[in-house]
């Protein structure tokens, strides 16, 4: 796999901006890849307080993964929230941008619930026999 050029948020990546490692695992697709996946951390999301890591070969998510993903996406909602209740009211760019940090989280949490209930269910078919 060649080098990503841009992270799954847009970010655009190349010296300076990303940062490459290797993280072991016993999934199948790293087990076929000397037991690990290479890993592309972008620095612009990290500065921004989020992590966004691209893994090669492809991590196989889990509802549990997903669920751990969760918890960070929810503390800054709680925070955002906060920030929102102590400038109601006001008007300006301070309000303005803890509005849009709650908004942009809310809808990350509700597009990786969705997500997880995905994978919980597929997971249940796979334990259970496809039934």
């Amino acid at each position: 796999m060649t080098n990503p050029t841009r992270c799954p948020r847009g970010h655009r990546l190349g010296p300076g901006r990303i940062v490459v490692g290797w993280w072991p695992c016993e999934c199948p697709a790293a087990l076929d890849n000397f037991g690990g996946h290479q890993t592309w951390l972008c620095g612009p999301c990290r500065e921004e307080g989020w992590t966004t890591r691209r893994y090669d070969p492809p991590h196989p998510r889990t509802a549990a993964d997903v669920a751990a993903e969760m918890v960070p996406v929810q503390a800054e909602c709680e925070r955002a929230q906060s920030a929102v209740d102590a400038l109601a009211g006001e008007v300006g760019p301070a309000a303005e941008r803890a509005a849009a940090r709650l908004r942009i989280g809310r809808q990350a949490l509700e597009e990786m619930e969705t997500i997880r209930s995905s994978l919980s269910a597929a997971e249940w078919r796979a334990h259970h026999g496809g039934r």
